[in-house]
């Protein structure tokens, strides 16, 4: 392994049960244990320095063979954690299982081999591991058991496996348009016309609800699926209403959710907190956090995924309230822990954060800031990855120009925003009536004209809000908020 930070991530992700795991299976090993010293100089240094472990370590032999020592020490770690979480997982548990009716098939027990088969086909229906509990349907068919000779129970076999077959077809059905949902979520956020909600509704058109009826796992994909129809149109209660169907079908049935890579319990919740968020719901969504504080966090990425949400409601709240006091503490703490985090976090919630962290200075009055944060944003070679903010950042970046009174850089700007929104196809109602105000009020001084210019923006924001398409991009920014607010100003 070469001197990277891999090892150290590895370390670093580690629990504390996890740690003290690997140290009871590393102490039980014959041989030295150079790698144990190398796990504890690297589990106590803040950040990986190899030239540290290096000098610390100057007068042993394994530090000439420091790259064998650290590719043996990575393997045993995860060799450690393998054995770890079997002891607890159901997939490791059913292929214990599988491999057990294969020994006893070899060994020709085959009254243990059909009674083994059967504990495994009633845990993986209990869990609804349905591709495994093809296997065991599979080796069911090499024998009959003697009792049912002649009786054509064979076929009975090939029935469940079609049976079986179509549960998995199913499920995979609505994974898919999850997946093409969740794609949109990320290039659209939310849905401005009628193309974009017409591909929402060709993804879902296909799917046949009532094949989720005979699954957990399927019905949960159309809760899932459901709020994600919701969230892309905008229609948050509904949302929500999904987020709390889904959490209480996982909550009554956690075999079949344990041990999945993403904790689908945390992961209702969070979607749950966000659309109230949206809605501006602030009591409930503290009423939920607290039921989200009480599940485990002992993976990394719940523990980030936690982090974040505390982080989301916090940044929400101080935007609505325009808390100045935010900039003092919260926002270097967000900004540190992505940049702490950077490869962890994925690129469209990393987005989200800069987006709204510009948005709350612009909002609190501290408009520098707020072109700086904007101004890093844009130079990003990760803002392309979310087009979701294309109108909005070039909104925004136009209204602070504005209040900076950089009217000269304005002239350029407008028609430049203008001429590549509309080459993005994103040159909607709001964006023109944005563009168009900004446009009018750098050509005049006079404060009366002034005031009608923020009178019609405000009215015709009134109307866009009452939009079904256009009503989404004040989610982004409120543009009849600011004009109620400059009017204030100019009174």
């Amino acid at each position: 392994m070469k001197p990277t930070k891999e090892l150290f991530e590895l370390i670093k992700s580690l629990s504390g049960s996890e740690k003290r795991y690997f140290k009871l299976n590393a102490s039980l090993q014959k041989g030295n244990k150079n790698y144990i010293k190398l796990f504890d100089a690297i589990d106590a240094q803040r950040s990986f320095d190899e030239n540290e472990i290096k000098d610390r370590f100057k007068n042993e032999s394994f530090v000439r063979n420091l790259t064998v020592t650290k590719h043996y020490l990575y393997k045993l770690i995860f060799k450690s954690l393998i054995l770890f979480h079997s002891e607890k997982s159901t997939d490791a548990k059913l292929n214990a299982i599988l491999n057990r009716c294969k020994i006893m098939f070899d060994k020709g027990l085959f009254k243990q081999y059909f009674k083994t088969i059967e504990n495994g086909k009633v845990l993986a229906y209990k869990t609804e591991r349905f591709t495994i509990l093809l296997e065991f349907i599979e080796i069911e068919k090499l024998l009959m058991k003697k009792k049912e000779l002649g009786k054509k129970n064979r076929n009975a076999l090939y029935d469940e496996e079609l049976e079986v077959l179509e549960k998995i077809k199913s499920i995979s059905n609505f994974k898919r348009a999850i997946s093409n949902l969740f794609s949109l979520v990320r290039t659209v956020g939310l849905i401005r016309d009628k193309v974009s909600e017409k591909k929402i509704d060709l993804i879902i058109s296909t799917l046949e609800y009532k094949d989720a009826s005979n699954s957990i796992r399927a019905m949960e994909s159309v809760f899932l699926l459901k709020y994600l129809e919701n969230r892309l149109k905008g229609n948050y209660e509904e949302a929500i209403n999904y987020c709390k169907k889904r959490f209480d079908l996982i909550s009554k049935h956690p075999p079949v959710f344990k041990d999945f890579l993403l904790e689908p319990k945390l992961d209702s919740l969070e979607f749950y907190i966000s659309s109230a968020l949206r809605l501006k719901k602030f009591n409930e969504v503290k009423k939920i956090f607290k039921k989200y504080n009480t599940l485990s966090r002992e993976l990394e990425n719940d523990r980030i995924n936690y982090i974040m949400t505390d982080f989301e409601i916090k940044l929400l709240i101080s935007i609505e309230t325009a808390d100045k006091k935010a900039s003092e503490n919260l926002i270097p703490e967000i900004i540190k822990f992505l940049i702490s985090h950077d490869g962890k976090i994925l690129i469209n919630s990393e987005n989200f954060f800069y987006y709204n962290i510009s948005k709350y200075f612009f909002v609190t009055g501290d408009f520098n800031m707020a072109l700086n944060t904007l101004n890093n944003f844009l130079g990003s070679k990760y803002v392309k990855a979310t087009p979701e903010f294309e109108s909005y950042l070039r909104i925004l970046n136009i209204l602070i120009h504005y209040e900076l009174s950089n009217f000269k850089l304005l002239q350029y700007l407008i028609p430049s925003a203008k001429k590549y929104l509309q080459n993005k196809r994103k040159l909607y109602k709001y964006e023109t009536a944005a563009l168009s105000a900004i446009g009018k009020l750098i050509r005049t001084k006079q404060k009366d004209k002034i005031q009608k210019y923020f009178i019609q923006l405000r009215d015709e924001a009134a109307e866009l809000k009452k939009d079904k398409y256009e009503k989404n991009a004040f989610e982004y920014f409120d543009l009849k908020k600011w004009a109620e607010h400059k009017l204030e100003a100019e009174n």
